[in-house]
């Protein structure tokens, strides 16, 4: 199984460079957007908030954390489904990606913008960018089996339709169990890291 989940990853170059680069414009678009904000007063005070009730946390809730961080997850992991089996596959993902890039950007901007660089940075790389390197490729990897299986299954007959559905199913499994090893490492090892890091914000 794991030599064919390489091959299949190895196949999906294309669509995983496509995706990320649309990422990588949605992320720009975030930081344009946040940039382009007159008042960004309460939006400042939001996050303040935020960064002062990680400082003063003492007990970590990691069941509230790790559910509501795989509820999250596993919310997009239904709308790439609901996506990718419609006649509206191409756009609807290009839009999922987009967002997702436009949202690290604007929360990226917002922390450099204030609480500087070196700050800014040590908050969002373990809340940000570390769990959504791998939970974007993850979502990547769903949308191309999705889409893939839609289009086959408009092609083929009833025997192979029985075949390419159990397929699917094994595929959805290992996409759950990664889904949830994401939201494991978020909440037992990236929040942990913000919260050693605590000491750092003023």
């Amino acid at each position: 199984m794991l030599d064919i989940i390489t091959k299949e990853i190895k196949d999906i170059t294309k669509q995983l460079t496509f995706f990320l680069i649309v990422v990588i414009i949605g992320t720009a678009i975030g930081s344009i957007v946040f940039n382009s904000i007159d008042d960004k007063q309460e939006i400042i005070s939001n996050l303040k908030v935020i960064v002062e009730n990680i400082k003063n946390v003492q007990n970590v809730n990691y069941r509230d954390i790790l559910n509501s961080y795989l509820i999250n997850n596993l919310y997009l992991v239904l709308v790439v489904f609901f996506t990718s089996f419609s006649i509206f596959y191409f756009c609807g993902n290009v839009g999922i990606f987009t967002y997702l890039g436009i949202k690290i950007g604007y929360i990226f901007s917002l922390a450099l913008s204030t609480l500087g660089i070196e700050q800014g940075m040590l908050l969002t790389i373990p809340m940000i960018i570390l769990p959504n390197v791998l939970k974007i490729q993850i979502l990547i990897y769903f949308n191309t089996i999705c889409t893939r299986t839609y289009l086959n299954l408009i092609e083929k007959d009833y025997d192979s339709k029985i075949s390419l559905i159990r397929n699917f199913i094994t595929r959805i499994i290992i996409v759950l169990m990664a889904i949830f090893l994401n939201s494991l490492i978020y909440t037992f090892i990236n929040f942990n890291i913000l919260v050693l890091l605590k000491k750092y914000f003023t």
